[in-house]
């Protein structure tokens, strides 16, 4: 009931920020976070007169998995819980926190930190900031992050996200960094049958048969096999992009092409990239 009430009040489907999609497969990554909202629920209702911490999170996976909408999604939930007071969504890399100089990183991360309280701060690939060396300023960003993590959990929270074994990594760099996480989420790569459901969401103008589906599953197979961190939602774009540009190029020798004419928004199998 909470997800679904959040759902609507963000305008949840096919709402989100241009060039990125949402649809019922999607539901699946959303799941990912129902165990920790029913913890809160239910902390809720054993002590109504305490305050519940939304806590920190690690969300490990490769690209296009679903990591930032579902952390956008979960501010939005924890503000609906009364967890958080905001429950905005505030993004940083490396280039945002760290610093050319010593001191400057510690001040450009409180700011940020600063700026996320009352919401959820979501650092990307946050293994670059402890893949410097020792006198990386890296490092003094993350100094920074720890004490702010405990000293202001009542109303903040930190998700920070990237490739899995890269995470583990980072979650070494600081003595206490690890143990200020409660959980961590792991986000699988999407298989075919769900990489063509968001295929066709992205090309929800168009129509394929299914011959031409077929050949995209092969596609999305052979894209799995040889990347390591193959780019899920975002790679499926990507690949949506070249054949709509194949498709353009291919239907332009029509002669006889009229507006509106439904050759216009006919994907074939020459309209696909070669595997």
């Amino acid at each position: 009931k909470i997800i679904g009430k959040a759902k609507s009040s963000i305008s949840f489907i096919l709402k989100i920020e241009k060039g990125k999609v949402i649809n019922a497969i999607f539901l699946i990554k959303l799941c990912l976070i129902k165990n920790i909202i029913a913890s809160i629920k239910v902390s809720k209702l054993r002590n109504p007169d305490s305050k519940v911490y939304a806590g920190h999170y690690v969300f490990k996976g490769n690209p296009g998995t679903g990591k930032t909408t579902v952390t956008r999604i979960f501010g939005e939930i924890l503000k609906e819980l009364k967890v958080l007071s905001k429950g905005h969504f505030k993004e940083a890399t490396r280039e945002d926190l760290v610093g050319n100089c010593v001191g400057d990183t510690a001040l450009k991360t409180k700011e940020i930190l600063e700026k996320a309280k009352g919401g959820i701060l979501f650092i990307d690939e946050a293994y670059s900031l402890s893949k410097g060396g020792e006198n990386d300023f890296g490092k003094e960003a993350i100094d920074t992050i720890v004490p702010f993590m405990e000293n202001n959990r009542e109303d903040f929270t930190l998700i920070v996200a990237g490739y899995d074994e890269d995470m583990d990594k980072f979650l070494d760099a600081n003595t206490g960094l690890k143990s200020r996480f409660n959980n961590t989420i792991i986000f699988e790569d999407y298989n075919e049958v769900q990489l063509i459901e968001i295929f066709k969401t992205f090309s929800k103008e168009f129509n394929f048969d299914y011959n031409v589906e077929m050949q995209l599953k092969e596609i999305f197979t052979t894209m799995k096999k040889n990347n390591k961190h193959f780019g899920n939602g975002r790679d499926v774009r990507n690949l949506f992009d070249v054949i709509r540009t194949n498709l353009d190029r291919r239907v332009l020798e029509i002669n006889d092409l009229e507006s509106n004419d439904k050759r216009l928004f006919e994907i074939r199998l020459e309209d696909l990239p070669s595997i």
